[in-house]
């Protein structure tokens, strides 16, 4: 073909695509990165059209959505989300990552008058070309208001005038004051296969509420939330309450609910009031499980089976860190054989690490066991490697065993902090109380305290 044959027909080309596309003009394509980028529609719709998707009976189609330029997901955690109100009962949304290559679909739930801001999970270094609606159900309208991308929530965030959903919580009544949802089948199934983890975000300013796990056989575990000291987050993880819940109600100012996967050896998230009820069966080793404060997470706390398990972790440490006539001093595991340590323990980073330090350069060294929780420290940052031995990074451990029922209630509470010991952590503790700085965890069944968290009752259980 001659040049200027074929600049001919190439300029025919761009007319007629040009007669058949057009610019979307309802809004622009926002990134979580805060990017602006026009939309361009496969087909001429006229402006008080545009963003409407009218279903006949059968099946019907709107304009493939096409990006000026197509973006690539830069990091984990992004999601596709589509913004709409909708009373079309079978709808779907494809996203293109390139023409005609659909990269993924989702079917977008009636809205119930509703207006709903629908989230599909994006892998990292995916393409998004552009998006198109389609149904095969009977007659509705599908009015759209935005399309993005933004942060991941699975599960559910209640935003201004509106619901962000994914679909894995089915959102029942969602009103100022309360909310309803149900956990879908497959994200329960999703659950079941890990170490999950329900995490509650409240608004800011919330004072109180309620909220009550149920599973399908009709178990329950309900939580009341102190007025007077309403934390910003509740964590639940697998053990908090002994079964896997299906439907979750709350009572107050909530802003979001979402679901998660806890990594197999990090801490689960926690209060020590509701692990001092921990279902003790959903342990992930049988000598002790492993938490992290949730208001101070770089402190972990250790729930030890018994107390020959805390003394092989810990009661070097104690004698070395504060007992009258031994302190300052590595002492041999014969010399304390006979000898009694605490029934809870908790150190802060420095002490941990001057202990470390000292006992590796001695004939003994380590323990196994005292090697073990060595790991865990440096793991989660409690302490950091140098060239003498070991430097404090962030935090502290505590530990308590199950062969105690005394201990827990006076251990954590606030209250009892300058009585129940002398160490520093629990000093530090006192110390926060009488300064202002907040510090308020979650309180279950365990005695009186002003913990913000209150399970009201045991779990309940259905008789089989």
């Amino acid at each position: 073909m001659k040049p200027a044959v074929r600049a001919v027909v190439l300029a025919v080309i761009i007319v007629l695509a040009a007669g058949c596309s057009s610019r979307f003009e309802g809004f622009p394509f926002l990134t979580m990165e805060g990017q602006r980028i026009e939309i361009w529609q496969s087909r001429r719709v006229p402006r008080d059209q545009e963003s409407r998707f009218q279903a006949v009976s059968g099946a019907a189609t709107s304009p493939v959505y096409r990006l000026a330029a197509p973006i690539i997901v830069s990091s984990g955690g992004q999601a596709f989300a589509f913004s709409y109100t909708s009373d079309i009962s079978r709808c779907t949304l494809t996203i293109f990552s390139d023409r005609k290559k659909p990269l993924m679909s989702a079917a977008l739930p009636r809205t119930s008058g509703t207006p709903l801001r629908y989230l599909v999970p994006l892998e990292r270094g995916a393409t998004v070309w552009g998006y198109q609606l389609s149904t095969n159900g009977p007659q509705g309208v599908l009015t759209f208001t935005g399309a993005g991308t933004s942060r991941l929530v699975h599960g559910f965030a209640i935003a201004a005038g509106s619901l962000v959903v994914d679909g894995s919580v089915e959102v029942a009544s969602a009103s100022a004051g309360a909310v309803s949802a149900r956990i879908s089948a497959a994200t329960r199934e999703e659950m079941g296969r890990g170490i999950w983890l329900i995490s509650l975000t409240m608004q800011d300013g919330a004072e109180g509420g309620r909220v009550v796990f149920t599973d399908p056989d009709g178990a329950t575990a309900a939580f009341d939330v102190n007025p007077a000291s309403t934390p910003p987050r509740l964590d639940f993880a697998r053990g908090s309450m002994p079964f896997l819940p299906r439907d979750v109600s709350f009572t107050g100012a909530l802003q979001s609910v979402e679901i998660s996967q806890v990594p197999a050896e990090a801490p689960l998230p926690a209060d020590p009031g509701t692990i001092l009820g921990w279902d003790q069966s959903s342990w992930r080793r049988p000598d002790f499980e492993l938490f992290s404060w949730n208001r101070f997470p770089h402190v972990l706390i250790m729930d030890i089976a018994t107390y020959e398990a805390q003394d092989a972790l810990f009661k070097r440490i104690a004698f070395y860190v504060e007992k009258a006539g031994h302190a300052g001093r590595i002492e041999s595991f014969s010399a304390l054989a006979r000898l009694h340590g605490y029934n809870a323990h908790d150190y802060r980073a420095e002490d941990l690490a001057r202990f470390f330090t000292a006992a590796e350069k001695e004939t003994e060294g380590l323990s196994l066991a005292e090697r073990e929780l060595l790991k865990i420290l440096m793991d989660n940052g409690v302490l950091q490697k140098s060239d003498a031995g070991y430097t404090a990074g962030q935090g502290a451990v505590l530990s308590l065993s199950r062969s105690s029922s005394a201990v827990p209630a006076g251990f954590f509470s606030p209250t009892n902090a300058s009585t129940a010991s002398t160490s520093p952590f629990r000093r530090s503790v006192m110390q926060r109380k009488r300064s202002g700085t907040p510090f308020q965890p979650l309180s279950g069944r365990f005695g009186r305290t002003t913990w913000p968290l209150t399970r009201t009752t045991p779990p309940t259980t259905t008789s089989s």
